[in-house]
C-alpha cells in the first residue's frame, strides 16, 4: 500500500470518527450535565430516603437546609413533622410504603 491509502479512512472508519464518536461526546457531556443536576437534587432531599439511618442531629440539619432552600414551598414546621414522622416509624413495626402512606393520610383527616 502506497502513504497515501493508508492515510485514507474507509467508510466505516469515517463514519465512527466523525458521526459516531461526535454523537457519543454529546452524550456525555448532556449526561454530565443531568448527573450535576440530580446530584443536587439528591444533596437536598435525598435524606428523605435514608433518615431511619440518620442521627437526629443529621436529620436536623438536612431538614433545615431543604427549608431554607424552598422558604416560600416549605413551612419551617416541616423539620419538628419530620422528625415526629421519623419517631412514629421506629416505633411501629410496619415499615412498608403503602403502611407509611397510610399513616400520613390518617393525619390529614
Amino acid at each position: 500500500m502506497t502513504p497515501d491509502a493508508n492515510s485514507e479512512l474507509s467508510t466505516r472508519d469515517n463514519f465512527r470518527i466523525h458521526t459516531c464518536y461526535s454523537i457519543v461526546d454529546c452524550l456525555i457531556v448532556e449526561l454530565r450535565k443531568w448527573l450535576s443536576a440530580y446530584s443536587g437534587l439528591h444533596k437536598l432531599f435525598g435524606f428523605m430516603t435514608k433518615f431511619e439511618s440518620l442521627t437526629l442531629d443529621d436529620l436536623l440539619k438536612c431538614a433545615m437546609h431543604l427549608v431554607e432552600s424552598y422558604p416560600d414551598v416549605i413551612e419551617a414546621s416541616f423539620i419538628d413533622e419530620f422528625v415526629q414522622f421519623k419517631a412514629i416509624l421506629e416505633a411501629d413495626e410496619d415499615r412498608t410504603i403503602t403502611h407509611m402512606s397510610e399513616l400520613l393520610k390518617l393525619d390529614e383527616d
